[in-house]
């Protein structure tokens, strides 16, 4: 993947093993302007000794990932109620609202630096609300890394007018 602007730009590489996508492993290369690079970061890993051990199915993947995604997605509280103290409300398996199927793929995951096989599990839920992509290990079932695409508990401010029409005209006849 590249991507560009007028200050800087950045290539990432993804790592592949027998056809499937190193779920962490990735390079990336940022440049300046003038194309100086700047940084390298890297979760490459080799090869060597990778583990293509599986033992548990997709569908056994899909459950263990519903329930985690269960065991740590509560229903949103309201400002208040958490200010309240009000305890964190959870959402049993038979009222769970998925908005779709998971999605589950094949990938490999660095664990203690070796490659294993794992389960990425893709869950999209309405009740209770959450995006989440949960990695497993195609051996264990082992929940890897949990990646939340929904962030909760952000305090935002606003304002109608930037400037407020009515300060920066100087014009008091300006109503909402």
């Amino acid at each position: 993947a590249e991507k560009s602007s007028r200050v800087s730009a950045n290539v990432e590489f993804q790592q592949m093993f027998r056809g499937l996508p190193v779920e962490n492993g990735r390079i990336q290369i940022n440049f300046d302007n003038e194309g100086h690079v700047l940084q390298v970061v890297s979760s490459y890993a080799p090869v060597a000794g990778a583990s293509e051990q599986v033992t548990i199915t997709k569908q056994q993947a899909s459950e263990t990932a519903i329930n985690e995604f269960l065991r740590t997605t509560s229903l949103t509280l309201s400002k208040r109620d958490q200010q309240q103290g009000s305890q964190v409300a959870r959402v049993s398996r038979s009222e769970l609202q998925l908005r779709q199927p998971p999605k589950i793929d094949d990938v490999f995951f660095i664990r203690q630096e070796r490659l294993r096989r794992a389960y990425k599990t893709l869950i999209e839920a309405i009740r209770p609300f959450g995006v989440k992509e949960i990695v497993t290990d195609a051996s264990s079932g082992e929940v890897l890394q949990t990646r939340n695409f929904v962030f909760n508990a952000v305090d935002g401010q606003g304002q109608v007018f930037i400037p407020n029409p009515v300060n920066s005209q100087n014009n008091n006849t300006i109503s909402d």
